[in-house]
């Protein structure tokens, strides 16, 4: 069992048995014949004690990439209508290439598959597109995927994209409801190269993202400015964005 499900599980049986206390205190303030003494002090300190359960634990969670899913139960997971983690049990742990694993290495394929299945024609998954991304040669071993990858790659899916370095453009396209693949370097999301997909902006200049490793971000807004800075033109495209050429429709 990984930590975060450790964790994640101890969070849940401790706010669980937080609630159960709170109200068997209620019912014994409220329905008790005999009104214990303190009886209303205990009642207060156990509404503290699991409003602290609820609001406390979310930062430490978060350094783990954990947010529990309880407290999200009338929005959606993620804004992007198909969401994919890298690090997810299904997938994590395959092969990316011949000795890669996609936890690791497979954000190019994942960000491709989150797109291909939202603007195309059938789901895919990431290991699918992992395999096709290597059997086609877009996957750098040790380093990830060729970032030719992703023109060419969402090209073989029928969805065409506009490679550009300036960051206007970007705002421009995703006021207009166009979602554009950001290739970042060193900063707030990687430590070497990562991608990202943006898909959303609002009037402030913050920034809906999908994060292919990381849930947590993916449920956070990001200025624009961060993202432009982060950002890292690649050699090979001479880009550091691709916007894609087909609008999310609701």
């Amino acid at each position: 069992m990984h930590i975060q499900q450790i964790l994640m599980t101890l969070y849940r049986i401790a706010v669980g048995l937080c609630f159960l206390l709170f109200v068997l205190q209620t019912a014994v303030l409220v329905f008790g014949k005999r009104r214990r003494k303190g009886g209303k002090r205990k009642w207060l300190y156990t509404i503290l004690l699991l409003v602290s359960m609820v609001v406390i634990p979310s930062k430490l969670l978060a350094r783990f990439d954990i947010v529990p899913k309880m407290w999200y139960v009338n929005a959606p997971q993620f804004g992007w209508p198909t969401y994919y983690n890298q690090n997810d049990p299904a997938w994590g742990k395959e092969l990316y290439g011949e000795s890669d694993y996609i936890e690791d290495t497979g954000c190019g394929p994942t960000v491709l598959a989150m797109v291909v299945s939202t603007l195309g024609d059938n789901k895919i998954n990431p290991k699918q597109m992992a395999d096709w991304a290597y059997q086609n040669g877009y996957c750098s071993q040790g380093f990830g995927s060729y970032h030719t990858l992703i023109a060419q790659g969402l090209a073989a899916y029928g969805i065409e994209t506009t490679t550009t370095n300036d960051g206007a453009e970007v705002k421009t396209a995703l006021q207009a409801g166009y979602p554009v693949i950001a290739l970042m370097g060193e900063g707030h999301f990687t430590g070497s190269g990562h991608f990202l997909l943006l898909y959303d902006i609002d009037n402030k200049n913050k920034v809906s993202l999908a994060d292919p490793e990381s849930e947590q971000n993916s449920k956070m807004k990001w200025d624009l400015s961060t993202i432009l800075a982060e950002a890292k033109v690649s050699p090979t495209t001479n880009g550091a964005y691709w916007i894609i050429q087909k609008q999310v429709l609701d």
